[in-house]
């Protein structure tokens, strides 16, 4: 195993309005066994709660903290960030998430082992509003997205990875420079999807450049079901499966990616029937729901069979449904 490169990290976490769990996320931070590190955060609180609670913790001295004045927005305040990172690599955790003790040191170990790494990911662990770690949860979250022992190390195909989302929505160490350069979109189009598209313009930039992918077999962070996060999305508030959608159905792929993209999605077509449905776009979720992409075993399943019957209710009906699917 090669010792830590000592090469200087910087970890970037974006804020808004969680000024309790961001001083848990900043102490996790700071706490890396990997030391040579520069945490940076981005504010985009609406009032100065998130500032006083670093600062009665005794945190905000040891970091680099900006306020957003006005916000940002995600995708921008993620950018601003990329820019302040002084460090060769930046690694991206979410406010209301943290990173384990030694996540920074996997990261450099794995980053090191390939010749060509440009992006390096683990696994993440999935705990409650109250940080209780889910063993189940983790299990079934890191398959899902094919994040198992028989895919670790360095990946065959970025655009793979990225499609299928297995890297994650942080947690992952990236080259600052290439980070930088693709950058977050704040289009309309990509709406909270800006991880999604990130990782996806990402891939594509590595096929080019010949960067390689690599997939730890560790933990690396620990993504919090909090009652605003993407991961929950039941409702039309969280669910951004309709933008996903668009951005899977469009994106360029190979011949050989067909199959991967007909795989996502299929994966994705019940969120995005359920954001169609609650938006008043009935004749969208329908083109789905009688497509190859919601087979007739899903379509003829209690779910699917009421989500059918949705297809011909007036949308305020469906806002009283959907939580139900």
């Amino acid at each position: 195993m090669p010792p830590d490169s000592f090469a200087l990290v910087s970890i970037c976490i974006p804020a808004f309005n969680r000024p309790d769990l961001l001083a848990e996320c900043v102490r996790a931070a700071l706490g890396q066994s990997y030391k040579n590190v520069e945490v940076l955060i981005g504010d985009d609180s609406r009032d100065d709660s998130s500032e006083g609670a670093l600062r009665d913790a005794g945190l905000l001295e040891r970091v680099s903290y900006e306020r957003n004045s006005p916000s940002l927005g995600q995708a921008r305040n993620v950018n601003r960030l990329l820019e302040r990172a002084r460090g060769e690599r930046v690694v991206l955790i979410h406010d209301d998430d943290w990173l384990l003790p030694d996540a920074v040191s996997d990261l450099d170990r794995a980053w090191q082992g390939a010749d060509k790494t440009q992006v390096c990911f683990g696994l993440q662990a999935v705990a409650d509003a109250k940080g209780q770690i889910s063993h189940e949860a983790t299990a079934k979250l890191n398959a899902e997205y094919g994040r198992i022992p028989a895919r670790f190390g360095v990946q065959r195909e970025p655009r793979w990875s990225a499609l299928m989302g297995q890297i994650p929505n942080n947690g992952w160490m990236i080259d600052t420079a290439l980070a930088r350069s693709v950058g977050y979109s704040d289009a309309e189009e990509v709406s909270h999807a800006c991880d999604f598209d990130f990782g996806l313009r990402l891939a594509q930039s590595s096929v080019q450049s010949g960067g390689d992918w690599v997939l730890c077999e560790q933990i690396m962070s620990v993504v919090r079901l909090s009652d605003n996060s993407i991961l929950r999305s039941a409702g039309p508030r969280t669910n951004y499966s309709d933008a996903t959608w668009n951005l899977i159905a469009s994106y360029p792929l190979p011949p050989e990616g067909e199959a991967w993209r007909r795989d996502r999605l299929r994966r994705t077509a019940l969120g995005a029937m359920k954001k169609w449905l609650s938006q008043g776009q009935n004749w969208r979720a329908a083109c789905v729901y009688f497509s190859s992409n919601f087979p007739p075993r899903r379509r003829f399943s209690k779910r699917g069979l009421m989500l059918g019957l949705m297809l011909f209710l007036p949308l305020v009906l469906n806002r009283s449904l959907i939580r139900r699917l």
